[in-house]
């Protein structure tokens, strides 16, 4: 599913896969964990997002070489799995 077709589900479904496209969020900061894991910060960019969830952060983490998103508290800690996933 597209970011466009989740923001316009009718009946909208629990977590589903919603895939960004490139143009749709940007990259930020790569940190090392002591695992040896890469965490990457991805922001959510789309003017769509934006406006659907005006009081949403659009920032969220990527953990290594999985393509799932998740949401992150203030510090940027991961609190949870979330449904967008960006293509590799």
């Amino acid at each position: 599913m597209t970011l466009e077709e989740y923001i316009n589900q009718k009946d909208p479904e629990r977590m589903p896969h919603v895939v960004l496209k490139i143009e749709e969020y940007t990259e930020g900061v790569r940190r090392k964990t002591r695992m040896g894991d890469v965490h990457t910060q991805i922001f959510i960019t789309s003017p769509l997002f934006h406006q659907a969830f005006p009081e949403a952060r659009g920032e969220y983490l990527m953990m290594s070489k999985y393509s799932r998103l998740y949401a992150v508290d203030s510090d940027g800690n991961p609190k949870g799995a979330s449904c967008f996933r960006i293509e590799l």
